[in-house]
């Protein structure tokens, strides 16, 4: 038994406050995105007056089925709910055991991929198997059976071997990750009659399936219309002056207000941070990107948290020099950097003294994090990032600490301080939350945005300028170094796929979730301003009336194109169909 998804079928004549009654008590709307159910619940929020929002049913999947399983343990299992290992941890178990099997046994020879890819890889493969049903010992083969670009298919047997050995790991400790919590709400709770009885009057409807179910039934009129013009240059070094000179045109010709035009680009590394300074110098305009994650040890506030951490712990040799140089500055601000590197070693006896045990105690990593930031960074100019940035650093070491407790109490498994510092100095990143990129979003600057947040953030911009529109990068794929698409689908479907014919079903697959993206894409921006903030925006038939000069119904879209990649290579193939 699975959750029952009812058709989402959407009158015309409906009134938006209507359509959002739909999801009042027991209909759910599921959100795949967290951004999207984010930005729905803001909508609703701003859009009706008291705790109307409140009563509304947006969800994810994954967040559904673990509020279920807490909610109804008892029906499964004996006891309370036992400690959940959050994604961060599960990771570093399975970069551990990875780590091992690749220098003992040899693991993935032939894969061009690192450790932690490949740990997350096989986490992702393991939560995609749980949420379609699929044994976890037999997704690995899987997935190798329907790999386009398999050289050697002793890698799913590794990646099999992995996962055996972390999910017995995880029997042993007692503890469950998400991926097992997905499987025992289908094998368990799903199956119980108790609980059927309890939610037998649930309903669940996709955003996807709404927002298709949204186009189909709209009045051809007020559609949004996209007016496409192609830009093609020969390298990519004009391609990036012909944006600066489309920009300018759309800015100083058409006089559009900058808080109307996105530049949409396929990753951060296409334009960089000091060409964005140079552009908006250029312009006279600020081209504002919306924050991205960064590792803690980057940030300078950071980098002192963890050094002294190090320090604490007597790991001061995982610091390298330049660590341990910026945190003798911070605690002796009046000397300089020569006399720091010239008496390093003396100065950093005295910090081994004031950041020791014998000085702090033995207290929590997370609580010694929060003292020092009190202590040391309070005092001075601190704002809501540096917050975020303590905040998030914390909850990383606790949910490490969760899994080290854990293993503390079995002799099967250990984790040194050694590796989970490391660990952390590595991988512990910021990722900044849906509720601030949604502020950036509003800010009056030209936004540069990744295809996925101008779906959910880029409602008001309706100057679109798509940089290096011919881009691979841009194209959803099928299939990565250890995991595909059709591995998930259904086995019927999967029965009559062989080597004569798996080359075109690729082909159709990609093209087919291509266009899917970018149909959902529009359909989304089209269903919020439709039915939910539609008294913002204007018709086309006031348009065609002459009642506005620039209506945001009508998508303008600049799709540059290089012939030329960043690399000076030719680009792989014409990516226009994503845009059209």
């Amino acid at each position: 038994m699975t959750m029952k998804k009812t058709t989402f079928k959407q009158s015309t004549s409906k009134e938006k406050s209507n359509i959002l009654e739909q999801f009042i008590g027991s209909n759910y709307l599921l959100c795949q995105k967290s951004l999207d159910q984010v930005v729905l619940a803001n909508i609703l929020r701003t859009s009706f007056a008291g705790n109307y929002h409140e009563k509304i049913a947006i969800t994810s999947k994954q967040v559904y089925i673990v509020n279920q399983l807490t909610l109804y343990w008892p029906l499964v299992a004996d006891g309370i709910k036992p400690e959940i290992l959050p994604k961060l941890a599960s990771i570093f178990l399975l970069n551990k055991i990875i780590v091992d099997r690749r220098y003992l046994d040899g693991y993935f020879q032939g894969l061009n991929s690192n450790s932690i890819n490949i740990a997350i890889h096989i986490y992702e493969a393991m939560v995609d198997a749980s949420m379609n049903q699929i044994p976890f010992d037999a997704i690995a083969h899987r997935i190798g059976r329907f790999k386009m670009s398999v050289s050697n298919k002793h890698i799913f047997d590794d990646m099999k071997n992995i996962i055996v050995e972390y999910r017995s790991i995880m029997d042993r400790l007692g503890i469950y990750d998400l991926s097992s919590l997905v499987d025992k709400y289908y094998t368990d709770l799903l199956s119980n009659d108790t609980y059927r009885i309890f939610t037998k009057d649930k309903n669940f409807i996709d955003l996807e399936d709404m927002l298709a179910s949204s186009q189909k039934n709209r009045h051809r009129s007020n559609k949004l219309r996209k007016k496409i013009e192609e830009i093609h240059y020969d390298s990519y070094y004009d391609m990036y002056i012909g944006l600066i000179n489309t920009l300018e045109n759309i800015i100083n010709e058409e006089k559009i207000a900058t808080d109307r035009i996105a530049v949409i680009v396929a990753n951060n590394r296409s334009i960089s941070d000091r060409d964005l300074d140079q552009i908006s110098e250029k312009l006279g305009h600020r081209i504002r990107r919306l924050s991205k994650s960064k590792l803690v040890t980057s940030t300078y506030i950071g980098n002192i948290l963890f050094s002294a951490l190090a320090i604490y712990h007597d790991l001061e040799y995982i610091l390298d020099d330049e660590d341990k140089i910026e945190l003798v500055r911070f605690f002796n601000p009046d000397k300089s950097y020569i006399s720091i590197r010239n008496k390093l070693e003396d100065l950093m006896s005295d910090i081994r003294r004031s950041l020791s045990k014998d000085t702090f105690g033995q207290i929590p990593d997370q609580e010694l994090v929060k003292k020092l930031f009190k202590r040391h960074f309070l005092k001075g100019r601190v704002d809501s990032e540096d917050m975020i940035l303590v905040s998030s650093f914390c909850d990383d070491i606790k949910a490490i600490n969760i899994l080290k407790e854990v293993c503390d109490r079995v002799d099967f498994i250990s984790i040194s301080d050694e590796a989970r510092l490391t660990f952390l100095k590595n991988y512990s990143s910021i990722f900044t939350g849906n509720m601030t990129k949604m502020e950036e979003a509003t800010r009056k600057d030209i936004l540069l945005m990744s295809l996925d947040e101008y779906r959910s953030l880029g409602l008001n911009r309706d100057y679109i300028l798509v940089f290096d529109a011919s881009s691979k990068s841009y194209t959803r794929k099928v299939e990565n170094n250890l995991n595909t698409d059709l591995a998930y689908m259904d086995d019927s479907l999967l029965m009559n796929i062989d080597e004569d014919n798996i080359a075109q079903i690729y082909k159709e697959l990609e093209i087919d979730k291509n266009r899917d993206y970018m149909d959902n894409l529009w359909s989304m921006m089209d269903f919020l301003r439709d039915n939910i903030i539609d008294e913002n925006y204007h018709g086309l038939e006031e348009y065609e009336k002459g009642g506005k000069s620039n209506p945001q119904d009508v998508l303008n879209i600049y799709l540059l194109h290089s012939d030329l990649a960043i690399n000076g290579y030719d680009q792989d193939g014409d990516r226009r169909l994503l845009w059209m």
